[in-house]
């Protein structure tokens, strides 16, 4: 049986740069902010590039995932605690 920290891809870099498009056919599009990232995973490179309301979604999901993590961390130290109480 495999771990599941053994299937979970091991982040090993991460760039970012902000931009503006300065030119395209859409009018409406010129000026707007963009965010380029580069994960490497496993080292594999994934690139990502998200407009500012897809980042600002993203980071709101990250930080949901942040908080059901640290719940998880806690019960688990709640329960090792109950199990293991120190004397």
């Amino acid at each position: 049986m495999t771990s599941l920290s053994s299937s979970i891809p091991m982040l090993s870099d991460f760039q970012w740069r902000l931009g503006v498009t300065a030119a395209n056919d859409e009018v409406q599009a010129v000026g707007s902010c963009f965010l380029q990232m580069m994960l490497v995973l496993d080292h594999a490179p994934i690139y990502l590039e998200l407009s500012l309301p897809e980042f600002y979604q993203f980071f709101s999901d990250l930080e949901t995932l942040k908080a059901e993590l640290d719940n998880v961390c806690e019960l688990q130290s709640e329960a090792h605690e109950q199990n293991y109480p120190q004397s």
